[in-house]
């Protein structure tokens, strides 16, 4: 499968002193294909940034990370990076 946008909603924003963002996403896409380079193809246009909290829901299991990197258009997404 592919990225879905209508699967990615903002659920907060603006928290804690770095503003960052909380996203939640569903997919049955596997946890490698959500976690690859640019996957959310259009997060920059949606506000995603670096260290924005995203819960991603993964076939029925909650996968907890952050964007680890964005480029001009697109955010990816690393798994059990909150620190």
């Amino acid at each position: 499968m592919a990225y879905t946008p209508a699967t990615l909603s903002k659920v907060a924003a603006g928290l804690g002193s770095g503003g960052g963002n909380v996203w939640i996403y569903t997919t049955t896409d596997a946890l490698a294909t959500v976690s690859g380079a640019s996957y959310f193809s259009d997060g920059i246009a949606r506000g995603m940034k670096v260290d924005d909290v995203v819960l991603a829901v993964i076939s029925h299991v909650l996968k907890a990370g952050c964007v680890a990197s964005v480029s001009s258009t697109a955010a990816t997404y690393a798994v059990g990076a909150i620190t």
